[in-house]
């Protein structure tokens, strides 16, 4: 099973569960292609430690929705 229909398939059974993708394509890309649903954060390859800690960082920040 591909990332994006486990993502999926956690979603359905986990509807508050935030995703966060690491890849190397971009997000825009990503989105166009239907891969990345709206609630699905994303950083791109390369990143530094301190650029995915404050992804991390900002995701758990926000509140809860689902």
């Amino acid at each position: 099973m591909r990332v994006p229909r486990v993502a999926d398939e956690a979603r359905r059974r986990y509807p508050a569960l935030r995703i966060h993708f690491a890849t190397g394509y971009a997000r825009n890309a990503l989105l166009q292609q239907g891969k990345l649903g709206p609630n699905i954060d994303s950083v791109t390859k390369p990143f530094t430690y301190a650029s995915l800690g404050a992804k991390i960082r900002a995701i758990l920040d926000r509140p809860n929705v689902g």
